[in-house]
């Protein structure tokens, strides 16, 4: 099975609105990250701090248009940080091919069950 992986980056002002544009583009997931390596470490109780800048990351069946969601990401002012194809291979390796690597073999980026 596979998947594709497209991540753009953002302000924490902005994270509501690119969030809701990849669930509205048919994200089956999103995620945030730390989108500048400034980790936040145990925030007080009752305080939810969120990063100055983000990284989005949405996971898309394989059938969806990366040139149609990039364009459409550039359109909106956001930064497109990275595609990359996912192949699952009967749930135990998961491989990620990015950007400039179709042509090689998979990189292994997690392996399970071994």
């Amino acid at each position: 099975m596979h998947w594709m992986n497209v991540s753009a980056s953002s302000t924490k002002g902005r994270l509501d609105v690119l969030e809701a544009w990849f669930w509205d583009h048919g994200a089956v997931s999103v995620t945030v990250e730390d989108g500048l390596d400034k980790p936040i470490f145990e925030p007080p109780p009752g305080e939810h701090p969120l990063w100055d800048e983000v990284m989005v990351t949405g996971l898309f069946e394989s059938d969806i248009s990366v040139e149609n969601l990039t364009m459409e990401l550039a359109r909106d002012n956001y930064k497109l940080e990275e595609v990359a194809r996912l192949a699952i291979e009967e749930g135990v390796k998961i491989f990620a091919i990015g950007i400039g690597q179709e042509t090689g073999a998979p990189i292994p980026s997690s392996e399970r069950g071994q």
